[in-house]
């Protein structure tokens, strides 16, 4: 009897160090460390380092700071032959909430030829600044052009 009062007061308190040990951990995250070897990743050559490093920033936008790969993610928008990937480079540039990329998308939205790039941009402008850009109906094609005010 008293051998399993002991086991169970073990695992008990073996237990007890593993969550309090992995509750430290989180609470001790370099965000500063982890945003520099972000932008490091968006600088990159490697386009599958790059993209991972994109996905990461999406994940943890609130912690992260990579205002200083901007420049890297527009350029992967602009030039990428991929439209999954200049998607995932402008979700990446929203999730940024970087002032310049915001206007950059507001100037570009008129010149996007890609319908679905340009839907795009129109939602994450709306959702940026509400009420700034505007849909309105082009009558002779029949579609539906973005612009802003």
């Amino acid at each position: 009897m008293k051998a399993r009062k002991n086991v169970a007061t073990f695992v008990i308190l073996v237990l007890f160090i593993f969550v309090a040990g992995w509750a430290g951990a989180a609470e001790k995250t370099d965000w500063d460390v982890f945003s520099k070897n972000l932008v490091k990743s968006l600088k990159s050559d490697n386009q599958g380092v790059k993209l991972s490093a994109m996905q990461q920033v999406i994940a943890y936008a609130e912690s992260v700071n990579v205002d200083d790969a901007i420049f890297d993610i527009v350029e992967v928008y602009r030039s990428h032959p991929a439209l999954k990937v200049r998607q995932l480079a402008l979700t990446t540039l929203y999730k940024t909430n970087n002032a310049w990329a915001m206007d950059f998308l507001k100037r570009n939205l008129e010149f996007e030829k890609s319908p679905v790039l340009k839907a795009q941009i129109y939602h994450i402008l709306n959702e940026n600044d509400p009420g700034n850009v505007y849909a309105k109906k082009m009558e002779k094609k029949g579609e539906v052009e973005l612009a802003t005010k």
